[in-house]
């Protein structure tokens, strides 16, 4: 029987607690820690316009599933950003439009590629190709300040949850950027005026907590991997932490109050506050000396490639290699596509001979043969997907 209510056949364990619940009693303490970081750290007021920028994914799914469910009297407004990776942005613009709509949430869509001529995919031809996360990453802090101004907000909210918090605040801590952990904080007033606040409701939530609410109630999410995902050193640190929770459950809440109660304080005694300036290129917030954001710095190196052709339609394709003369081949690669989830080591052998040629692949899916496009451009080949469908 569930330990909370005694009531109800019991479903599934809290994970931080170790106690077997009801549905119920699982969303209801799930709820309630929420509102109380909310309340503790004076998050939202009645009269706020609140953006949620939804990724697709569970967490910001989940944060705003539960935001309207707790606070239905609050202006709340979706904000979906199509950041134009090809075979992965429609998906999840096609999966949030019909949760919000269930949800009866407004939603705006900001398509990266319509309003800046751009894709993420593009940062494949800089030096940022292994690193395309922390491109992306630019772009979108860049992004919800820009969308937070166009929709008037005054509160926009993301779904950091406490495994995220903890495994930066370490990743930090290693690099020396104490400045860095001090920003980490569940609520940052505006830094500069036109700005907005930040929140992070799922601050104290762990990771597993957000999925098991998500299942119970059906929350729809994303279960496929970004083609540009990397093992980060935030992502291992995760996973050692998963691994110290099986001895001490607590763990992350120990490391989260040792960080917020002792730490930063420390930090914010010792330390003199960035100075902050516009940047002279898109009049954002930056902390850098030149006055350039590193948005806008990013922007500069897709600025001065003038090729950014992953892709190619059949027709596009035949027109192409008419000035390549010989140095091209065509690769099928049916029945070899277990190849994606080979080692680097391995795609690199396979791939040897052609190092020095264009490299056209067609696949079953075109989105298959994309994703090697994509791995294949990362290891300096020169790839190209057909999209012969």
């Amino acid at each position: 029987m569930c330990k909370i209510c005694k009531k109800e056949k019991a479903l599934i364990e809290i994970p931080s607690q170790k106690i077997k619940v009801c549905k119920n009693c699982y969303n209801n303490f799930f709820e309630n820690r929420i509102k109380k970081t909310i309340e503790k750290y004076k998050m939202i007021k009645p009269q706020d316009k609140v953006g949620v920028f939804l990724s697709g994914g569970k967490d910001s799914s989940t944060l705003l599933f539960v935001l309207k469910k707790l606070y239905p009297d609050i202006n709340l407004q979706a904000i979906f950003i199509n950041l134009g990776i090809r075979y992965y942005s429609d998906k999840l613009e096609d999966l949030v439009k019909n949760f919000c709509k269930n949800l009866e949430v407004p939603l705006f869509i900001y398509n990266l590629p319509e309003k800046e001529g751009y894709r993420i995919d593009d940062f494949i031809f800089t030096y940022f190709k292994d690193k395309v996360c922390s491109a992306c990453g630019a772009i979108k802090r860049y992004l919800f300040s820009k969308i937070a101004k166009e929709l008037e907000l005054n509160v926009i909210a993301t779904g950091h949850h406490l495994d995220d918090t903890i495994s930066v605040m370490l990743n930090l801590f290693f690099q020396g950027d104490f400045l860095g952990i001090a920003k980490l904080q569940p609520s940052l007033p505006p830094l500069f005026p036109n700005q907005v606040k930040k929140i992070k409701p799922l601050y104290t939530t762990p990771e597993k907590e957000i999925l098991y609410y998500a299942i119970l109630n059906e929350i729809p999410f994303e279960n496929f991997k970004c083609p540009h995902a990397n093992v980060t050193p935030s992502k291992k640190i995760k996973e050692l932490l998963t691994k110290l929770e099986d001895e001490n459950r607590q763990i992350k809440y120990q490391l989260l109050s040792v960080f917020t109660k002792k730490l930063i304080p420390l930090i914010k005694s010792n330390y003199k506050e960035e100075v902050l300036s516009l940047c002279i290129k898109c009049g954002e917030i930056t902390s850098s000396q030149d006055k350039i954001c590193s948005r806008c710095k990013r922007i500069e190196l897709l600025e001065k490639i003038d090729n950014k052709t992953l892709e190619l339609t059949k027709e596009e394709f035949e027109d192409y290699i008419k000035n390549l003369n010989s140095n091209w081949v065509l690769i099928d690669l049916k029945n070899r596509e277990n190849l994606l989830n080979e080692s680097t080591k391995k795609l690199k052998r396979f791939f040897k001979s052609y190092r020095d040629k264009h490299i056209f692949l067609t696949a079953s899916e075109p989105e298959i043969g994309y994703l090697f496009t994509l791995k294949l451009r990362k290891l300096n080949f020169k790839a190209y997907n057909i999209k012969t469908v």
